[in-house]
């Protein structure tokens, strides 16, 4: 299967090389996906793609980050930091995401204190479940579906 620029974009906020050759495999034909490895990546890549994605999914954790998954989402989806020193300059001026969120982490749905997700449409735990992560997508609003639906964690 290949990619062809008329896919749905997605971008995938992952760190660990392995998660995101499973997803890329598991999600080809079907989307065209970009990654950012880094905080810093996945700014630029809003920054130049954000009015073009139609869906983002965010690991939490991100080794050697100035900004941690959770404080990705909310900068993308125009929430409150609450950062205690001034925001990179890199997440400076975003354009705000009209794309949902999916959180994808090893934490399930018992997320760490103090991380709070509100604007993200679905938790999905690690090991992924592509089959349902890919109904959701392909349900989506422009992805030839109707409403987002609501979901749980999975």
């Amino acid at each position: 299967m290949t990619t062809s620029p008329d896919m749905p974009l997605v971008l995938y906020v992952e760190d660990e090389d392995d998660n995101f050759v499973i997803a890329q495999l598991r999600l080809r034909g079907r989307f065209r996906v970009l990654r950012a490895a880094t905080d810093e990546e996945a700014c630029d890549v809003v920054r130049r793609h954000g009015s073009q994605l139609r869906a983002v999914l965010m690991d939490l954790q991100l080794r050697g980050a100035e900004l941690d998954g959770n404080q990705l989402v909310k900068l993308f989806t125009g929430q409150p930091l609450n950062l205690n020193r001034p925001l990179p300059a890199f997440a400076r001026n975003l354009p705000r995401l009209d794309a949902p969120v999916f959180v994808v982490t090893a934490y399930g749905a018992t997320l760490p204190a103090g991380v709070e997700v509100p604007e993200a449409v679905s938790f999905f735990s690690k090991p992924v479940d592509y089959t349902y992560l890919i109904k959701v997508l392909q349900s989506l609003p422009g992805l030839g579906g109707g409403p987002t639906p609501a979901l749980a964690s999975y």
